[in-house]
């Protein structure tokens, strides 16, 4: 029985690399450039929901692999991709001073605080308590993630007027999700007094806009 557990833990992790590779070759980039940025972003904390509720319904193999292709698969296929899309919208010394942030202080916490969990509920033969949290946790993951959404189309906007101009294939990329609310943003950034800022408001808005902008 050992031995076979073995081969099935060896055979999924396998099944779940190979979905991820070939989801981010074929998935991605397509999702990516039909949908908005902001819908992609919210696909892995949806999912990730669904998988907790999957395994407080029924504790058994079937949720157990669902849960395990979400986090092996489904994360570095589409959140990985999205998140690093909606850092390039912030400046330079803003994009490092958040990955700092993330990796000397968030993530510690985060480790001590799961870490902490575990001592403490690993009295309890029942798994309901750590699912329980979870789903909360994963609740907390989407509201913040619709929050990020929200403040997207300002991270951009408020980039353009600090004139930390993109490349342009990278601003294609972010302004992508940026949703319906984009051409009257950049309309009303024509009104700026600023001439440079104006201009870029102005070549943006004729590249997304062209029938708009040409009155």
């Amino acid at each position: 029985n050992h031995a076979k557990s073995q081969a099935i833990t060896r055979a999924l992790s396998a099944i779940t690399a190979l979905s991820a590779q070939l989801m981010q070759i074929f998935i991605t980039g397509r999702v990516s450039e039909r949908s908005r940025l902001k819908t992609v972003n919210l696909i892995f904390p949806l999912t990730n929901l669904v998988s907790y509720v999957a395994l407080l319904m029924h504790f058994a193999l079937p949720a157990a692999v669902l849960a395990t292709f979400n986090r092996d698969a489904v994360m570095p296929a589409l959140r990985s991709p999205s998140r690093n899309l909606m850092l390039n919208v912030l400046p330079d010394y803003m994009q490092g001073r958040v990955r700092a942030l993330s990796l000397g202080l968030v993530l510690p916490a985060a480790l001590v605080l799961c870490g902490s969990g575990l001592i403490w509920l690993q009295r309890s033969a029942s798994p309901t308590h750590f699912l329980w949290i979870g789903l909360a946790a994963a609740a907390l993951f989407l509201y913040y993630s619709l929050r990020s959404n929200r403040a997207y189309l300002g991270a951009i906007l408020g980039t353009l007027r600090e004139r930390l101009f993109l490349p342009g294939y990278q601003i294609e990329s972010v302004l992508a999700g940026a949703g319906r609310g984009l051409a009257a943003e950049l309309a009303r950034g024509l009104e700026s007094d600023d001439e440079d800022v104006c201009l870029a408001h102005a070549r943006l808005y004729a590249q997304r806009f062209p029938q708009k902008a040409v009155p």
